[in-house]
C-alpha cells in the first residue's frame, strides 16, 4: 500500500513547450475579461461546472434537475436531500471563488471553500477543519497521512511551494493535485481542490478550466495516476486538451456581452 511521500510537494508540474504554447494561444483567444463580462456565459458555464462536479461524486441529479434547482429552486422528486445540497454548495462555492479575487490562497481561504462545499453534508465540526482519522480513497491503495498537526505543516509547505511557481497553469495544477494528494479534510477534498485550481487561475488573470469534468474524459484516471505514481503527465495532457476544447466551444458559440455582478442565486433566466 503506497503511503504519503512528502517529497511529492517538491516536484512541479512541467508543461511541454507545445502544451505551454497551446494554453497561451487558448488563453489569448478567450481572455478572462470576456468571460466575466458575459453574464450568460458565467451562469450557463457555472451550471455545467456544478453539474459535472456533482456527477463525479455520484450525484443522481440530471442536467435538467440541476437547472431546475439552480434557476427555480425546484428539487427533484425522489432524490436524496444530500444530492440537492451538494449542488447548492457547489453553486455557492463557484460564486465565492468568482467574487473573491482580492483574497490570497492560504489555509484560511481553503478552509472557507471547504466549509461552503461541506455545509450540511458533513458534521459542523468537520467543515473547514483538518481531519484526525485515516481515510481511504476509492480506486487506489494510496494511504494519506494522518494527524492535524502534520497535515497543517504539510499544507503550509504546499502553499509556500505553490507561491514559487511562476507559470499560472502549472501553479494551479500543482495546487489541484497536491491538495487531492494531501487529503487535508475528512471528505470533499477533490471538490475543494477543483475550486482552488479555479481560483488560482482567476487570481492570475487566466480563464479557469470549467469544463471537461466527466467520468469518461480521463480526469479521474489522471488523479488516480498521481496518487499512485506522482506523475503529472496524464493530468497535464487532460488539462490542456480540456482547456482547448472549452475555449473552442466558447468562441464558436454566439456570445452576449452584458456587465453585471456574478451571482447565480438570484437569476431565473
Amino acid at each position: 500500500m503506497p503511503g504519503y511521500d512528502p517529497e511529492r510537494l517538491n516536484k512541479f508540474p512541467q508543461l511541454t513547450e507545445t502544451q505551454s504554447k497551446q494554453l497561451q494561444e487558448a488563453s489569448l483567444r478567450y481572455p478572462l475579461e470576456s468571460f466575466l463580462m458575459n453574464y450568460r456565459n458565467v451562469e450557463e458555464i457555472g451550471i455545467d461546472f456544478v453539474y459535472s462536479s456533482a456527477k463525479l461524486e455520484g450525484n443522481t441529479y440530471s442536467k435538467v434537475d440541476t437547472i431546475n434547482l439552480l434557476k427555480m429552486g425546484i428539487t427533484a422528486g425522489g432524490k436524496l436531500y444530500s444530492d440537492a445540497q451538494m449542488i447548492l454548495n457547489l453553486r455557492d462555492a463557484y460564486n465565492f471563488v468568482l467574487t473573491s479575487k482580492d483574497k490570497a490562497i492560504d489555509r484560511y481561504f481553503i478552509m472557507d471553500v471547504h466549509s461552503i462545499l461541506a455545509k450540511d453534508l458533513l458534521p459542523a465540526a468537520n467543515c473547514g477543519a483538518p481531519r484526525e482519522d485515516l481515510v481511504r480513497i476509492s480506486g487506489t491503495d494510496y494511504s494519506p497521512p494522518v494527524g492535524r498537526d502534520y497535515l497543517n505543516e504539510e499544507l503550509k509547505y504546499l502553499l509556500e511551494v505553490a507561491g514559487t511557481i511562476k507559470n499560472p497553469f502549472e501553479r494551479a495544477i500543482y495546487l489541484k493535485l497536491n491538495l487531492c494528494y494531501l487529503q487535508y479534510f475528512q471528505d470533499i477534498n477533490k471538490r475543494t481542490a477543483r475550486m482552488v485550481q479555479t481560483f488560482s487561475l482567476l487570481g492570475n488573470g487566466e480563464m479557469p478550466l470549467l469544463a471537461g469534468y466527466v467520468k469518461s474524459s480521463g480526469y479521474i484516471e489522471a488523479i488516480l495516476e498521481y496518487y499512485n505514481t506522482g506523475s503529472y503527465v496524464p493530468y497535464l495532457s487532460w488539462f490542456v486538451s480540456s482547456y482547448r476544447q472549452m475555449v473552442k466551444s466558447l468562441t464558436d458559440s454566439p456570445t452576449i456581452t452584458k456587465s453585471r455582478s456574478v451571482d447565480l442565486r438570484n437569476n431565473n433566466n
